[in-house]
């Protein structure tokens, strides 16, 4: 058999083996048998692009319908171009969305989406979840908001929702006017802030007026942060007043501290803690070996406002916010790591072990090594011997609860200096459990 014969052979039985194939499938249903295609009419097969008019998408959708009715329809959407927004068939996203939301976004609000990553940005936009605010078929709000004023805000700030019934509150928040102070997608100042402190609060509240002049005992408020003593939403106290107050400012005697009548008023009577020290003589106890950096400086305003705050001890921040300003590395640490004190409350803080402004203990501990820790673990009858007469074999040091822990966060269980299960106790123990040494003080 020449070659030309075998090839045509081959074709042959390929062509055979097709037709046996499709015989022995032909009591399968198929593709086209499997959907009911009466709905759309004959466009589905017809047209390979699967450019259907809009009606055969709205003839399942037809919420999609309404939406489109209300007074802001997205245009896609009411020009009927649904597929430039969805698959037809199938997707690698949710709703057959042809791409993630905030790249699918960008395909017609490209410029704004890249003017919206700039500076100060709103959580939502940084998650690229454009649809957190905004419907994508249609709204009867403007800019296809999902709510109308600030029941769209407080749907996801519900911590100042609950504040709203305060006995003092900010105007425009009452109002529900959140646009007022914010941007809605970005700034380029913190908080999404319209202006800067200062001057976002003097559009409203003129500092050379008067009655403001007279409400600061004359002391010059232009420039000054204001949410250092006010509550921009919402406050318990009058005139809203962060909830806990210096005394003399509460009393208005802005005098003990400020050269009130002189020709600079905002000038206080001495520099840094000589003018806490006027009052507040305890800080730091003279016997105390061990003094807070900020305490030693004498700048007390490194952790305290001078005026009012919502921290109880007139804190900038509550810890460990306010420590982690200064020790960030080491909280960040522990939050890395696979325990960290505390284990099982939220109770805890970083004053519940260290005093905040001086100690007789090493690290700032509130009492010794061992105290500290027993001052909340107290639940067990039996433990590790502890104290001055059992000395760490390795350091000849005493042990304490540090010896096996460290409460700033490790990488194993129960904030353990190593594996329990693969050496830490053999350290200082003998494999047949004999501690290496007798391990008392000689």
């Amino acid at each position: 058999m020449n070659r030309a014969s075998r090839t045509i052979l081959g074709i042959v039985l390929v062509v055979l083996g097709l037709a046996s194939s499709l015989d022995a499938r032909s009591n399968e249903p198929s593709l086209r048998e499997l959907l009911d295609a009466s709905p759309f009419g004959p466009r589905v097969a017809a047209d390979a692009d699967h450019a259907a008019d809009v009606n055969d998408c709205l003839r399942c959708h037809a919420k999609i319908q309404e939406a489109v009715k209300l007074a802001v329809p997205h245009k896609p959407a009411a020009d009927g171009e649904c597929t430039g927004c969805h698959s037809p068939h199938a997707a690698r996203f949710e709703k057959l969305l042809n791409a993630r939301e905030r790249p699918l976004c960008a395909t017609c609000h490209r410029d704004q989406v890249i003017e919206f990553m700039k500076g100060s940005v709103h959580t939502p936009i940084k998650q690229g979840q454009c649809s957190a605010c905004h419907e994508v078929h249609g709204s009867a709000n403007a800019g296809l908001l999902v709510r109308d004023g600030n029941e769209l805000c407080l749907g996801c700030h519900k911590e100042l929702a609950q504040r709203a019934s305060s006995p003092s509150v900010h105007e425009p928040f009452a109002k529900g006017a959140c646009l007022d102070c914010h941007k809605a997608h970005n700034s380029p100042f913190p908080n999404q802030l319209a202006a800067p402190e200062g001057r976002l609060c003097q559009l409203c509240h003129p500092a050379e007026e008067p009655k403001y002049v007279e409400a600061h005992s004359g002391i010059p408020i232009k420039g000054s942060k204001c949410t250092q003593c006010h509550d921009p939403h919402a406050s318990p106290t009058k005139k809203l007043l962060r909830k806990v107050t210096h005394q003399p400012f509460a009393e208005g005697s802005c005098e003990m501290c400020h050269l009130v009548d002189s020709a600079t008023p905002q000038v206080v009577r001495a520099t840094g803690g000589k003018l806490c020290g006027m009052c507040h003589k305890d800080h730091p106890r003279k016997d105390d070996k061990v003094v807070h950096k900020p305490v030693e400086d004498r700048n007390c305003t490194a952790c305290h406002l001078p005026h009012a705050s919502d921290s109880k001890g007139l804190l900038v921040s509550p810890a460990p916010e306010l420590c982690s300003s200064c020790h960030a590395a080491l909280i960040e640490r522990g939050q890395k790591s696979k325990s960290m004190h505390p284990l099982k409350t939220d109770k805890v803080v970083c004053t519940s072990c260290h005093a905040a402004h001086s100690s007789n203990e090493a690290k700032l501990l509130v009492s010794g090594p061992i105290r500290t820790c027993l001052s909340c673990h107290q639940t067990a009858s039996h433990g590790h011997p502890l104290g001055e007469d059992r000395l760490d074999p390795r350091t000849g040091k005493p042990i304490t609860c540090v010896t096996c822990h460290d409460p700033n966060g490790t990488a194993f269980s129960y904030t353990l200096r190593g594996d329990q299960s693969r050496g830490l106790c053999l350290e200082c123990h003998d494999s047949d459990h004999e501690k290496k040494g007798d391990g008392k003080r000689k």
